[in-house]
């Protein structure tokens, strides 16, 4: 056996594991570094420019007065993960350890709860002016309902107007001349949930049925007509256009 190197050993030297790891890491460490810096950065100034604190700290208004405590949430999903499932139970838990009113961010929007009837008086009722209004959405609000939407547009002339309007319809004289409406469609809610349901034996979703009641008040109501089950394909593009507000 030869001690001399051979030459393809000599054009090319044997790099190790180690110093090659070593070598890739000095010259990308600077890089990641940079980006880590800037990334960490930008979250902590986002506050200052957006209404979203991936930190989770409690924004305040001008007068510097802080909103409600709630749950710190991750960055960018804030509390989302937390009510996918059984999200009633996860509320009524952050309602025992944050008390009435608390606050929380679903992704970049924030969301302040009110549990507590006594509150909720005060601010709907007593402070309705001030908090009666709703975040505009502009494909539901301009490219759907074209401005003319009483549950998509901002407290202001034109929803007062809309109100007044509605209001004809909904006093209680006009509610009694179709409640014989609204009691069928319930009943026959309750019965086909206790059928399929059998009995309570069968797991069901009742979300089909219950928009099949909400779409055939509307169809009795105003066109004199309704839907026979679940399966009419009425009732599914209903759902499908609903869920689309959500």
């Amino acid at each position: 056996m030869s001690a001399y190197p051979s030459p393809a050993a000599s054009a090319f030297p044997r790099l190790g594991l180690s110093s090659g790891l070593t070598e890739f890491n000095q010259v990308l460490s600077p890089g990641l570094t940079a980006i880590a810096v800037l990334l960490l950065a930008s979250l902590y100034f986002l506050p200052h420019f957006t209404k979203y604190d991936p930190f989770g700290r409690r924004p305040r208004d001008k007068d510097g007065n802080p909103i409600p405590d709630g749950p710190i949430g991750l960055p960018l999903v804030g509390s989302f993960p937390f009510l996918t499932h059984y999200p009633e139970l996860t509320l009524d838990y952050w309602r025992k350890k944050f008390g009435p009113l608390y606050s929380m961010w679903l992704g970049n929007q924030l969301f302040v709860v009110v549990s507590d009837p006594g509150i909720a008086k005060d601010l709907m009722v007593t402070n309705g002016s001030v908090f009666s209004s709703r975040k505009e959405m502009f494909v539901k609000s301009q490219l759907v309902f074209v401005g003319r939407g009483i549950t998509a547009t901002p407290y202001n002339d034109r929803w007062r107007k809309h109100r007044r309007l509605a209001t004809g319809w909904l006093n209680q004289r006009s509610v009694n001349g179709y409640t014989g409406v609204l009691d069928q469609e319930a009943t026959v809610m309750v019965q086909e949930l206790y059928r399929k349901g059998q009995a309570g034996r069968a797991p069901i979703n009742p979300q089909p049925h219950a928009g099949r009641c909400s779409l055939n008040n509307m169809l009795t109501i105003v066109f004199g007509t309704r839907t026979d089950s679940t399966e009419h394909p009425l009732v599914g593009k209903a759902l499908k256009i609903s869920r689309e507000f959500m």
